[in-house]
């Protein structure tokens, strides 16, 4: 059996003991969890907490940034949604749980390295996978928020995919480093979405 094959079986099988594991923690919360901005799966609610004392600015705008490289389309997964965009779905609903306007979230996402495969459109996904596009109820539901999202056009050309192959709206840097230096330098928040939460 060749090496790679065997690697890449024994990370598919970690990754879904990981949220097989983190799945029985969050089942007795199931009938409580909040979706104030974005409907997903279970993965993307929130815990209600009813006795927070540290709460943001109203009218500060918060500036997020998630720099987004995990592989939604491992051995098994390419049917189910990217985590990854499950994980930053979360943290907008944290956000808008704990009091924070739509108006007053500008968020970004860089995609880049594995990534990219989620953010097909449905012809060009389902031409790879056999499948329709999972992500693309989660891609839509965000964009309506007024996420931004950046695809890094190192990573594009690497990987032979034409632009026309992307889903609605997905904009393209020179790179991920020029698009993160750019947000960063005008002071978003960087959150780091590499692997399964």
């Amino acid at each position: 059996m060749p090496l790679c094959f065997i690697f890449s079986s024994l990370f598919s099988n970690a990754q879904t003991s990981a949220r097989e594991s983190a799945a029985a923690k969050m089942d007795p919360f199931i009938p409580v969890l909040e979706y104030p901005l974005i409907k997903g799966s279970k993965w993307t609610g929130v815990i209600p907490v009813k006795n927070a004392t540290d709460i943001p600015e109203a009218k500060t705008v918060y500036k997020l940034l998630f720099d987004l490289t995990q592989n939604g389309t491992t051995t098994g997964m390419a049917d189910k949604p990217n985590e990854g965009l499950e994980e930053i779905a979360r943290i907008l609903n944290l956000h808008a749980a704990a009091g924070i306007q739509p108006k007053n979230l500008k968020s970004v996402v860089i995609v880049h390295s594995a990534a990219i495969l989620s953010v097909l459109n449905s012809a060009a996904y389902e031409k790879k996978f056999n499948c329709a596009n999972p992500n693309a109820d989660l891609i839509d539901q965000m964009q309506k928020v007024g996420v931004h999202f950046v695809l890094c056009g190192q990573t594009l050309n690497l990987r032979g995919i034409d632009g026309a192959e992307l889903y609605k709206n997905i904009f393209i840097a020179e790179s991920a480093k020029v698009a993160l230096t750019k947000y960063l330098t005008a002071g978003y928040v960087s959150f780091a979405i590499s692997g399964a939460h």
